[in-house]
């Protein structure tokens, strides 16, 4: 057993397991998340102490507990006040808990366990609430970002047609039309890109006249079977730039173009 695990286990007894994982001291202790996962703390040594982080699997199991993926504002800010009672840093992501060496190894493990099942726990805030619809959550995300948004604004193409892009978007003057595409079959996606490539092709003089940028934003998670080939990205792309929601970092990217 390595000298470092050895250290651990003489600290925090034979309920907690570890292994090395990526320089750090992967501990799986005996506690569970909400839906029977077993929560793992990762442990290393720093000058004067050491930190505990969940390297963000705390987040990651909280969202799989929403079809949509993705967490409300409301559990949002629970988690930060999670964080500021347990003193822990959380940067949206990862949770992060540094401490001198004189702090008892085995209590801040319990401590810290507890405060990811708490915030774990938080997945009954999903429960009852009115439904929300992908564009609802697509929204959501835009307006965490430092963006001007607006929804459904009207524009009136070449062709005098009156068309509802999702999202309208401004950073750093750089305007962006975003329109969500979910298909809930295969079936449906022809028609979905006829309609939204002739959208693009009518409202290419935003493109001209005003430098607009046009994303399709493909809503490409949750199903085993993926509804959307690479021939259709390749009609799309030939109207818009196509992003799949599955890469928040990329749309983020997109949006936030300089």
């Amino acid at each position: 057993m390595n000298t470092t695990c050895l250290k651990i286990r003489n600290q925090v007894g034979n309920l907690f397991s570890c292994s090395m994982f990526d320089g750090f001291v992967k501990i799986s202790t005996p506690f569970l998340y909400a839906d029977g996962d077993i929560i793992d703390i990762f442990y290393k040594e720093i000058e004067g102490g050491f930190i505990l982080t969940d390297f963000g699997e705390t987040l990651s199991n909280l969202e799989s507990s929403t079809s949509l993926g993705i967490i409300s504002n409301k559990q949002e800010k629970i988690i930060k006040q999670i964080c500021i009672n347990h003193n822990l840093e959380f940067n949206g992501e990862i949770i992060v808990g540094k401490f001198n060496n004189d702090e008892n190894l085995a209590y801040k493990l319990i401590e810290i366990s507890q405060s990811l099942i708490e915030i774990s726990n938080l997945y009954v805030l999903n429960r009852g609430r009115k439904i929300k619809t992908i564009i609802d959550v697509v929204e959501e995300y835009i307006k965490k970002l430092p963006v001007e948004c607006q929804r459904n604004q009207e524009y009136v193409g070449s062709m005098k047609r009156k068309w509802h892009p999702h999202f309208f978007t401004v950073y750093k003057g750089n305007c962006t039309l975003t329109h969500v595409l979910n298909a809930e079959k295969r079936s449906d996606t022809k028609t979905i890109i006829s309609t939204v490539n002739t959208q693009w092709q009518d409202l290419e003089v935003y493109k001209q006249k005003h430098n607009y940028e046009f994303i399709s934003l493909i809503i490409d998670e949750d199903r085993k079977d993926k509804n959307w080939t690479k021939e259709d990205k390749f009609f799309l792309n030939k109207t818009s730039t196509v992003q799949e929601w599955s890469y928040r970092e990329g749309f983020k990217q997109l949006i936030m173009r300089n």
